[in-house]
């Protein structure tokens, strides 16, 4: 089983491979963005609405201007090391890696929005590792009920009645 750390290791270096906005010119094909969620299509379809909401605000357009292949980890931890392989033979430009069990910290639907805007920079050729670190304005608890029913976990109540949001 992968390791959360080499797992984000494997990402950082495989959205690093690239030079993506030359390459994408030169190839012909539309960049493309490898979007993994760890749970499931249903469970991250706000997520994926705010990311796609922010790249189109700033010139992309799903189809038109750049192509996005969605893979899910349906809360298995096996399935990130093979998706992100799948992602390398793919050749996709940018990977974005999204979901969890639960969260304490900025808005998600907020990250998401600013992962949009963070994916377009490197899509018009900015480097990621010379991007600023940007802190979020409002902190706030998530817990994700279908992540945790995925991982055969029970949240305890006292948990649940203090997050902002609970994902059913």
């Amino acid at each position: 089983m992968i390791k959360r750390r080499e797992f984000i290791t494997l990402l950082g270096s495989a959205a690093a491979a690239w030079p993506l906005a030359a390459w994408a010119q030169q190839s012909g094909k539309l960049p493309t963005i490898g979007f993994l969620g760890q749970s499931t299509r249903s469970a991250g379809s706000e997520w994926v609405a705010a990311f796609v909401q922010r790249l189109r605000e700033l010139g992309w357009s799903e189809g038109r201007t750049i192509a996005i292949e969605y893979r899910w980890g349906e809360g298995r931890e096996e399935r990130f090391a093979e998706v992100a392989a799948e992602f390398v033979r793919l050749k996709v430009d940018l990977i974005v890696a999204a979901g969890g069990l639960a969260s304490y910290g900025g808005a998600i639907t907020d990250a998401y929005r600013l992962a949009g805007v963070y994916a377009a920079r490197i899509l018009k050729g900015e480097k990621p590792g010379e991007l600023p670190v940007q802190l979020a304005t409002k902190v706030e608890l998530f817990v994700n009920l279908k992540t945790a029913r995925t991982l055969g976990l029970t949240v305890p109540t006292a948990l649940l009645v203090r997050a902002d949001e609970v994902i059913e």
